[in-house]
């Protein structure tokens, strides 16, 4: 996981445990403020967690679509290894067979 996906990680989560924590002492003391401050809180920690958990999903994508080509490269090189092989071993016969 990147550091950007760290931090929003990190950061959606301390904001919605900030309304949890404090989500009551806004209300109480200032109600119309506080319902806005924690629906503000609530939103901002959602979609923080929603930006990272897709970047997190993404990074996973990437990183297998790259093992995939991977295998796909070491299997066209060990394709091309072994034809090089065939093609030796049929000249080697040649040359036992007409030397």
């Amino acid at each position: 996981m990147e550091n950007s996906t760290k931090f929003l990680c990190v950061a959606g989560v301390l904001l919605i445990a900030s309304l949890c924590v404090f989500g009551d002492t806004y209300k109480t003391e200032y109600v119309a403020l506080g319902d806005n401050i924690c629906s503000v809180l609530a939103f901002a920690g959602f979609i923080c967690l929603c930006i990272s958990m897709s970047l997190w999903h993404e990074e996973g994508i990437m990183e297998r679509w790259d093992k995939e080509v991977a295998k796909k490269r070491r299997l066209k090189r060990n394709k091309r290894k072994e034809s090089k092989r065939k093609i030796k071993n049929k000249r080697k016969k040649r040359q036992v067979i007409y030397g």
